[in-house]
């Protein structure tokens, strides 16, 4: 169980890194009709974000859900803005003032949410397994849709506004005006997700957890074309306007571009460090959007496949769009207290670089495409390592990060906390008697907590052989720490008291708050927890249904011993 000092064999290029645990996941996505601003609905904060496309700024945050965000929508004119809630509603908002028009009230938690083509009606899907037509200049609910037998997952009208489509366990096709059931798709062998009608509302894309892509005739319900290309399973499907081309997230993490004619892919979006929840083209078909776990919100280009910049909305209020280069904008100092400059083993805050990298002029260059070069030769000019790591900077200015091991007994590079703790801090700070307690102070006392600075994974099949939930690979980006004192505080590390602290006042799940706490997350803000009478290790995605809180490891030594790159 020794961990030996991890001694780099040549010296590695410094980079700019940005910290994501303090952002919600992003769930939905969307682009307005013009192709100006873009919207973000995300999860713990229940927030949706206006942001503009040119520049990457925040320009607006709709606020008053009370759960989190998991669908946002466009009206076809651009001026409102439709949100569905876990808190049972969907709300209309004016997109001038961020004022809230209008609620559409509901019993159970709303998943999907769909404008119809002329923006008067809009539809809304359950969890209860009901799709609801709503009069959007009233909010007069119109009718319901019955048919799905568990969760709605997705809606969708056609172009022409008559039919719309619903996705659950299967696919339906319904006609509007009646409310009738017109037919079922199926061909999935899971749940589906995402469906979307093509431009001209002759075929239609469905995304699975099964891992397919599925193209159907929508007259003859017939199933076209299955586009095949991944493991795990899909999140999202949008089809390009001019319906020759087709996008979807997943849960690997990747984003894929598909030809509609052929089912070939034609390349794969790699960025996001967590599932991508949504996807959606610009008007004009040359950027893509997608909003993940991993917290950020994030424009590429779909020529090229290249990341532009990344949009990411932090707990404080505050937000920063940053490019693959290192460039960015934020809305305040505060902002960028979550970006540092990382070189092996050296880690410095971004203070010394700021006057370089706090660049908007050049975070709107590579949003336009860099069409001048201007950005690639602000980069190629840009010396990290000389401005940070070479001019002799005290060590408030740059940390030597000597206690960088492999973790545990694998080869993942972890850097752990900077200032130790005591046994008897440790037992004030957690005076439970849990199983697995003398292996978690001896962690501790060696670590108080660190960050995985290439990425890790916990691997449950190591422990669960035969597991039927999914949650196979579970990525882990760092421990939180045990504080000295109820001030001390860390640039880039969480403490155990102050995530438990913010559980605490988002209301979740009291009565599992009282008997675990918290002390590892993955990128996207999700938790690890240790239960404090029988020391078993369990995995809690924020906002979710009790049977989503996963039994990883039976012991805090079992979840370490599994964990690897």
């Amino acid at each position: 169980m020794s961990l030996d000092v991890l001694i780099p064999s040549q010296e590695p290029r410094a980079e700019v890194v940005l910290q994501l645990r303090h952002s919600a996941e992003v769930l939905s996505v969307a682009f307005s009709p013009d192709g100006c601003t873009a919207l973000s609905g995300g999860s713990w904060d229940k927030t949706v974000k206006l942001w503009d496309v040119a520049s990457g700024r925040q320009l607006r945050t709709f606020t008053g859900h009370s759960g989190s965000v998991n669908s946002v929508a466009f009206s076809p004119d651009g001026l409102t803005v439709l949100s569905g809630s876990r808190d049972g509603t969907v709300k209309l908002w004016d997109v001038a003032s961020g004022h809230e028009l209008r609620t559409f009230t509901g019993d159970y938690g709303i998943n999907p949410v769909a404008f119809s083509p002329d923006g008067r009606m809009a539809l809304s899907g359950r969890e209860d397994g009901a799709v609801k037509l709503w009069e959007v200049a009233s909010g007069r609910q119109l009718r319901t849709f019955t048919g799905h037998s568990g969760s709605v997952n997705s809606v969708a009208f056609s172009p022409h506004g008559r039919t719309a489509m619903s996705a659950g366990k299967t696919i339906k096709l319904w006609d509007v005006m009646s409310g009738r059931e017109h037919r079922t798709f199926a061909g999935h062998f899971d749940q589906v997700v995402s469906v979307a009608f093509s431009p001209d509302g002759r075929t239609a894309l469905s995304g699975s957890l099964d891992g397919r892509v599925k193209l159907w005739d929508v007259a003859s319900c017939r199933e076209l074309k299955t586009f095949k290309g991944y493991s795990d399973g899909l999140l999202s499907v949008a089809f390009s306007p001019d319906g020759r081309m087709a996008l979807s997230g997943s849960w690997d993490k990747t984003i894929k571009l598909w030809d509609i004619a052929s089912g070939h892919t034609l390349r794969t979006f790699i960025g996001h460090t967590d599932w991508v929840q949504s996807v959606a083209f610009s008007p004009d078909s040359h950027t893509m959007v997608s909003g993940s776990n991993d917290g950020s919100m994030r424009l590429w280009d779909v020529a090229t496949g290249t990341e532009r910049a990344r949009m990411v909305a932090f707990e404080d209020g505050s937000w920063l769009t940053i490019t693959p280069e290192g460039f960015f904008d934020a809305s305040s100092l505060e902002a960028t207290h979550y970006l540092s400059v990382v070189r092996g083993h050296d880690v410095s805050p971004i203070d010394p670089t700021y006057d370089a990298l706090h660049r908007p002029d050049l975070v709107r260059e590579k949003l336009a495409g860099d069409m001048e070069g201007k950005v690639r030769a602000a980069a190629a000019q840009l010396d990290l390592d000389k401005v940070c790591f070479r001019m002799g900077n005290s060590k408030k200015e740059a940390t030597k990060m000597d206690n960088l091991t492999y973790f545990f007994q694998c080869k993942v590079a972890f850097i752990k906390s900077a200032e130790h703790v005591t046994k008897e801090q440790i037992d004030a700070a957690l005076p439970f008697n849990f199983n697995g307690k003398d292996f978690f102070v001896e962690f501790y006392l060696r670590y108080n907590g660190g960050v995985f600075t290439d990425g890790a994974r916990f691997d449950r099949t190591k422990i669960y052989p035969v597991i039927h939930d999914g949650y196979t690979q579970l990525e882990i980006e760092g421990f939180y720490f045990i504080p000295k004192s109820e001030d001390d505080s860390d640039r880039c590390l969480l403490s155990i008291s102050k995530s438990w602290n913010l559980n605490k006042s988002n209301s979740i799940k009291s009565d599992f708050l009282e008997t675990h706490f918290p002390f590892a997350c993955d990128a996207g803000g999700n938790e690890f927890w240790i239960d404090i009478e029988t020391g078993k290790v369990k995995y809690f995605r924020m906002y979710t249904d009790d049977d989503s809180v996963i039994e990883v490891a039976p012991s805090f030594y079992d979840f370490c011993n599994g964990i690897g790159p």
